[in-house]
């Protein structure tokens, strides 16, 4: 017997005196298994090895599975050609019919049941729930712990995630690249044929087989028609509307229209996962903000730009997974506590949402409620062209304003990020950011009227910014005192033209944790009147910082200035100095011992 499971290898060991043997089973061992189980049913040599090949990627590495797969073919096909229309037909009739009752399949098929039927309710029911992905999909535990949730299984993260690592320990869920996992080839397809016979999940995606005659469908799978090697060119077909309105959970996957999908028709639907399907247009993500019970939303990969305000009606969401796409602000109308998937996806940022808490993880007041209707939140980097996910999402306060606004110094004091337009900057509104809201982590300052003189930042304030943004139509229109934000580690200024003032002293020198400044001026160039001298400024100061300074404008080379660049050149060249001149003691060493003058 084979198993993955040491303690098992161990109970057998020491109650019955089996000896244990470890073995590294690969796809080459996998190979070679089958090809000599197929040729041993008399299956020719070379279409063996194709054969083999197959099944060993198919079923991911499992003994037994390669044993009785490949009994399976070489008792149902008795001649000697392999067809690859004819192998997919049959791999396609196992998933859908074949899988419990071919009678080569029969010890796996004892096998899988064995451990599933040893799991308790509750953990079937979830690694059920894991046929809804893909074969090889790959899949981050904390999507699935919340999709569970939203459908109802479990109540608790703590409990779902206890599940999860249960399911990971049996080896029934495999661990791959990173942190992702991925559900066995064999295991998956028996999972699939045991979700089909219980009217669990209905799987459709243009192949032979596709039907359900369940009155309702309680979850779908809708995917374009290359599973399992299947090759036709027939696009999904949804089921008919009447038996959708009971349906919880609805996959919709590397679809290349989704005009077939009537997103109305689901009405109690609490998962909704739309993964890699281009042209989801508006018309679509209105119906879906109609799913009022919708608790789990993922767009991820296709491509939205912008989410329709009509979002807020979806009173109980929970996740919103929007990865993979290129929507920048999120409308603030959500009245629950939601976790926002966004950036890169192998590395996910998480934005949360709250209802009543007040901290700082950005995290709004309850008493901003009444004014959510002028709020956003901006979730990539407004000034760079390339929209990089920020390190902190900004609060967008909608509308120009004459002066900070009184609702704003009582109800967002306590937010860690504010993206607000003013007219004007008064004394009274810069100590307010500076000292009245102590976890600032971003800021963005828009200048709609040019001040008349420069905005002086002095000491005192500010004790954890570290992100700032200045957009004003001229130049030279903030200057750093002594002490000035202290932990600020990225400046940026978007400025359009203007004219340079020779006296002009911006003050970086002061900013003692600066790291990054970046200048942008989208519709004049770089050298354009007043930009080319603020540059030249930036550059001034920034070789007399006492750190190294990377300075980037527009999509040009960064340039690194500084007292630690300069440094470490000098270090550099003394390094390289002092290596030439052990090389050159080293040879005349060598040519001392040889009796060969040294000549310099």
């Amino acid at each position: 017997m084979t198993t993955r499971v040491w303690s098992i290898a161990e109970k057998c060991e020491t109650e019955q005196g089996a000896r244990v043997y470890e073995q590294e089973f690969g796809r080459a061992e996998a190979e070679r298994l089958s090809a000599m189980i197929l040729m041993s049913k008399s299956v020719e040599g070379t279409n063996a090895k194709e054969l083999s090949t197959k099944i060993a990627y198919r079923l991911d590495l499992c003994p037994l599975a390669v044993i009785c797969f490949s009994s399976a073919w070489a008792e149902s096909h008795h001649h000697v050609q392999v067809d690859d229309a004819e192998w997919d037909t049959w791999a396609r009739h196992i998933l859908d019919d074949g899988f419990l009752s071919t009678p080569a399949l029969k010890p796996l098929v004892q096998s899988l049941c064995l451990g599933f039927d040893d799991l308790p309710v509750q953990l079937k029911t979830c690694l059920l729930y894991s046929t809804i992905y893909l074969k090889e999909y790959k899949f981050y535990k904390e999507w699935l712990v919340r999709k569970w949730i939203a459908e109802g299984f479990v109540s608790q993260v703590e409990v779902a995630e206890a599940y999860f690592d249960k399911l990971v320990y049996r080896n029934l869920l495999w661990q791959g690249e990173e942190t992702s996992h991925v559900v066995n080839g064999a295991i998956k397809d028996f999972l699939v044929c045991k979700a089909k016979e219980d009217n669990f999940i209905s799987s459709y995606d243009g192949g032979p087989g596709n039907t359900s005659h369940a009155k309702q469908i309680r979850r779908l799978s809708l995917s374009s028609p290359t599973y399992y090697g299947w090759r036709g060119n027939t696009a999904p077909a949804c089921p008919d509307e009447d038996v959708l309105s009971h349906t919880r959970t609805l996959s919709v996957s590397n679809m290349h229209s989704l005009h077939s999908v009537p997103f109305k028709a689901f009405k109690k639907l609490r998962v909704l996962q739309i993964n890699k399907s281009c042209n989801l247009e508006d018309d679509h993500l209105v119906d879906i903000c109609g799913l009022i019970w919708l608790k789990y939303l993922s767009l991820r990969g296709t491509g939205v730009r912008e989410l329709p305000k009509e979002i807020r009606k979806l009173q109980h969401l929970r996740t919103l997974d929007i990865r993979d796409c290129k929507v920048r602000e999120l409308p603030w109308e959500v009245e629950n506590s939601i976790n926002v998937h966004f950036g890169d996806p192998r590395s996910p940022k998480i934005l949360k949402l709250g209802e009543e808490a007040v901290s700082s993880d950005w995290v709004i007041s309850s008493s901003g409620a009444n004014c959510r209707g002028a709020l956003s939140i901006v979730l990539a980097d407004p000034f760079n062209w390339r929209y990089e996910p920020l390190q902190v999402p900004l609060l967008r306060i909608d509308r120009r304003h004459v002066k900070v606004p009184q609702w704003v110094k009582q109800d967002l004091c306590n937010v860690c990020s504010l993206d607000i337009r003013l007219c004007i900057l008064v004394h009274e509104d810069l100590e307010f950011l500076k000292t009245q809201m102590p976890n600032l982590q971003a800021l963005q300052l828009r200048f709609e009227v040019l001040p008349r003189k420069p905005v002086i930042i002095t000491a005192g304030g500010f004790p954890k910014l570290e992100t700032f943004y200045v957009d004003c139509r001229l130049p030279q229109v903030i200057t750093f005192g002594e002490g000035a934000m202290p932990n600020l580690k990225h400046l940026q200024f978007k400025f359009y033209t203007g004219t340079a003032s020779r006296d002009y002293y911006m003050g970086i020198k002061h900013l003692v944790s600066l790291e990054v400044v970046f200048l942008c001026s989208w519709y004049y160039t770089s050298d354009g009147p007043g930009i080319r001298e603020t540059i030249d400024v930036l550059r001034k100061e920034a070789v007399e910082h006492p750190k190294e300074i990377t300075l980037w404008v527009n999509d040009m080379d960064p340039e690194v200035f500084g007292r630690d660049a300069l440094r470490g050149i000098s270090l550099a060249i003394a390094e390289k100095r002092e290596k030439l001149s052990r090389a050159a003691e080293r040879r005349s060493f060598l040519r001392e011992r040889r009796g060969v003058p040294f000549v310099n």
